[in-house]
């Protein structure tokens, strides 16, 4: 009588280990996403979908939907002043070679030239004894002022035509 209460205490056992593994891994996957897992610092949403749009709770609908209206054009507003500040793509040229980085309005031309290692085949001293400059649509070379940003120049630099690079003495052909 008593072997057969072993196997079925054996089974019940096992049936109550099993349950409390099972939920003990459900309750360790609570996180949608995988990628909390390697960061669980961060929020994904937030970085998915942004943080949200913050409405004050208002009694009545009307005034509430209002003021979401409200709140999502100040939103839109923000956000389209910060695209306005975004980077913008640039080709830079010397001789045969060239290459695209993406610049910042405000950043001075000396801190671009410093991260032209393409031009120069690695040799930053290479762009020390020289300067950047862009044809002006009447053909003109305009030389750009180092110290100021590619948006504070004196002639507007587009970012459609590239910005040339030329060694002190050196003669270019365009």
């Amino acid at each position: 009588m008593r072997l057969t209460f072993i196997p079925a205490l054996t089974v019940l056992a096992l049936g109550v280990a099993s349950t409390f593994t099972t939920a003990y891994a459900y309750a360790s996957h609570d996180n949608f996403d995988a990628r909390s897992i390697i960061d669980p610092g961060s929020n994904t949403l937030d970085a998915r979908y942004g943080s949200g749009i913050e409405v004050p709770f208002q009694p009545v609908l009307r005034d509430f939907l209002e003021e979401a209206v409200d709140a999502y054009r100040r939103h839109l507003s923000e956000s389209e002043s910060l695209e306005a500040r975004a980077d913008t793509w640039y080709t830079f040229k010397y001789g045969e070679r060239q290459q695209r980085m993406e610049c910042t309005g405000t950043e001075p031309v000396k801190d671009i030239k410093k991260r032209l290692w393409g031009l120069s085949d690695g040799k930053p001293e290479t762009l020390s004894l020289g300067s950047l400059f862009i044809y002006l649509p009447s053909g003109i070379m305009f030389y750009l002022d180092e110290n100021k940003s590619l948006n504070s120049q004196k002639e507007k630099v587009n970012a459609g035509n590239p910005i040339w690079f030329k060694k002190f003495g050196e003669k270019v052909l365009h």
